[in-house]
């Protein structure tokens, strides 16, 4: 099979080497070759809270999992409405499940749990048109084999280390006998990075609520030094590195034909629901001295791709179609 002549995505790095034979291609373990992934958490949905972060971390570029209560978003309550979550939504902001904190989940029949967690996800699809695909437990609710059950029928992400690959939850601010502090913080994130985790932060309040910060400044120089990892770290929200870490280690990748100059590879994951788990995947290319890369799918259909540090990164969608890869 010859490599098509009109490749549609084009990217190049400048380098003093010459380009040589590629390695062994292979799945990066976070998405554009991230050592680690963060994914900032904030609960209850409360208006002044919502907007005092979005206020920090909007001009920032994070965009974060924010779960709501969904039955009070409509009883004016204190929360966001549907109409402030569905801009969030569009700006790449994730609207989770949450609940309030009684009555306990674990001591609600079946059916109670599934009308109030269930249904609370059916409001946010039927009110903003996205499914909700994470959740987070309420305060006091037991994991039990019952309740997870039921949350798992709609939802794939439960923010607890123990359902999520690789992950760290934290709690973030100050409550009861936890004392936040910054630097005390930064060096966990050092570690998670170190080795190749997944942070999840818990984040209630900003400030004037449950757990807050010292001042809105503190939360902000700690959100500027997050972003200043971004070479090594991968800041996203919740369900869509969920998204990214499921298909990673459900993935097949195929090696169609390789040669000196190109590769052609398949991608393929074996999750039942393919609606859902639709992220792109980063392969990893090593390829010595290489200075650019062209890429495609068989069917023309453009690519996204870099060239980095001696690697060409494509960034697939596991859809079985065949890619194209041709370097210098």
């Amino acid at each position: 099979m010859k490599i098509l002549p009109t490749l549609l995505t084009s990217v190049a790095i400048a380098t003093s080497l010459n380009a040589a034979d590629a390695g062994e291609p292979y799945i990066a373990p976070y998405f554009n070759d991230k050592q680690a992934a963060m994914s900032f958490t904030f609960d209850d949905g409360f208006k002044g809270q919502v907007d005092n972060t979005l206020e920090i971390i909007d001009p920032l570029g994070i965009r974060g999992t924010f779960f709501v209560i969904p039955s009070r978003m409509d009883q004016n309550k204190g929360s966001i409405n549907w109409e402030q979550a569905k801009a969030m939504q569009a700006t790449g902001h994730e609207i989770g499940t949450h609940d309030a904190i009684k009555p306990r989940l674990h001591e609600l029949t079946q059916d109670e749990v599934r009308q109030k967690v269930n249904g609370g996800a059916d409001l946010i699809e039927q009110n903003t048109g996205v499914r909700s695909v994470s959740f987070a437990m309420p305060g006091g609710s037991k994991d039990t084999d019952e309740v997870m059950a039921v949350i798992n029928e709609q939802h794939y992400f439960v923010r607890k280390s123990a359902y999520l690959p690789n992950a760290k939850t934290a709690g973030y601010g100050n409550a009861g006998n936890r004392k936040w502090e910054d630097e005390k913080t930064r060096k966990e994130i050092e570690d998670v990075i170190a080795n190749g985790q997944w942070y999840i932060p818990v984040v209630h309040a900003i400030v004037n609520g449950y757990s807050p910060f010292k001042s809105k400044e503190e939360f902000k120089a700690h959100c500027e030094w997050v972003v200043s990892q971004e070479d090594v770290l991968w800041v996203a929200p919740m369900g869509q590195v969920g998204r990214y870490v499921f298909e990673r280690d459900a993935a097949q990748l195929e090696i169609v034909e390789k040669s000196s100059d190109k590769l052609a590879f398949k991608l393929t994951h074996t999750l039942p629901d393919k609606v859902v788990f639709d992220h792109p995947l980063t392969v990893v290319i090593p390829v010595d001295g290489v200075t650019s890369a062209e890429v495609m799918e068989a069917n023309r259909n453009p690519v996204e791709a870099s060239v980095k540090d001696g690697k060409v990164l494509v960034n697939a969608k596991p859809n079985g179609e065949v890619i194209w890869v041709r370097w210098q």
